[in-house]
């Protein structure tokens, strides 16, 4: 007995998946301002995961979307170990009740995640721009996949063969989609 199951079935599962995990960092308080504001940033990454995991359900295609999901779920990672470094790491930079309680190191938070979201869309962008230039994509059609569906209703970019992957010899944005949006 088989059934198929309705398409997108994969990210509402896994949304809920990361729901939960927002559910319980949010639980996860620990009583110290520090730790308060490190899993609060965490759990705003699980939510924005989740939601990206759903917006992917409604629109399948969309590059922004999978790249939404890509990189809030590559910051989860990113900010896990940067909150082990932080809490458990025993630096005194982190320490805040010694020598007297202060709230400094809680204030610094934000700093560090910062300093991860920017280093991470510069990997993000890094790595997209290298698979466009190792697709051959050319600039015209970058600049369509970013109007996205606000792009007037059948525009296609110069040179684009309806129905082709390939227009005048070279590959199109679109052929990047299925390495970001399918799974």
């Amino acid at each position: 007995l088989a059934v198929e199951l309705p398409n997108g079935t994969q990210n509402v599962f896994t949304a809920t998946g990361f729901l939960m995990q927002a559910f319980l960092v949010s639980m996860a308080q620990k009583g110290n301002m520090l730790a308060d504001n490190s899993y609060y940033l965490l759990f705003m990454m699980s939510m924005a995961t989740a939601v990206c995991l759903l917006l992917e359900v409604a629109f399948p295609t969309s590059l922004f979307v999978s790249c939404g999901r890509t990189y809030s779920t590559y910051m989860q990672a990113v900010w896990f170990f940067n909150l082990a470094a932080m809490l458990y790491g025993g630096s005194p930079m982190w320490d805040p009740v010694s020598p007297l309680p202060d709230m400094a190191p809680a204030m610094f938070v934000p700093v560090p995640f910062v300093f991860w979201l920017n280093a991470t869309s510069l990997f993000m962008f890094i790595v997209y721009a290298g698979m466009a230039w190792a697709i051959g994509t050319p600039p015209d059609d970058v600049v369509a996949l970013a109007a996205g569906p606000v792009a007037p209703p059948g525009y296609a970019p110069p040179g684009y063969a309806p129905g082709f992957g390939r227009a005048n010899g070279k590959h199109v944005f679109s052929e990047m989609v299925p390495l970001v949006a399918r799974h």
